[in-house]
């Protein structure tokens, strides 16, 4: 007689369940929000999956945002902030220095009449 073996219901996971996979004699779940990644040990699947989602809890929520107060936010503000806190990682010096300029002489004069 053969043994036969049904595999594994595969179910869709949600949006931050993370990975939960063998590992060694255990089990281990990784989960990732944002650039923070937490990876947790456990015996079984579901106490791997909730050593993660504690260890998640516990870390610091990351204010990514541009302005702290957007209720009155004005497009100069905005814009500023923007391309200091946002966009000079991303372009190179001498384009950061042009995008300023651009700011401050063409944009920001006329966001003061509005």
């Amino acid at each position: 007689m053969e043994l036969v073996t049904k595999p594994r219901k595969t179910t869709r996971r949600r949006n931050g369940d993370g990975t939960t996979y063998r590992h060694k004699n255990g089990w281990r779940t990784k989960i990732t929000r944002g650039n923070q990644t937490v990876t947790a040990m456990g015996r079984s699947e579901q106490e791997s999956r909730r050593k993660a989602k504690e260890k998640l809890a516990k870390l610091p929520v990351l204010d990514n945002s541009l302005v702290a107060e957007s209720a009155n936010l004005v497009f100069g503000e905005f814009i500023t902030a923007w391309l200091t806190k946002k966009h000079s990682k991303n372009i190179t010096d001498t384009t950061y220095r042009r995008y300023e300029s651009l700011t401050r002489h063409h944009i920001l004069p006329v966001t003061h009449f509005l």
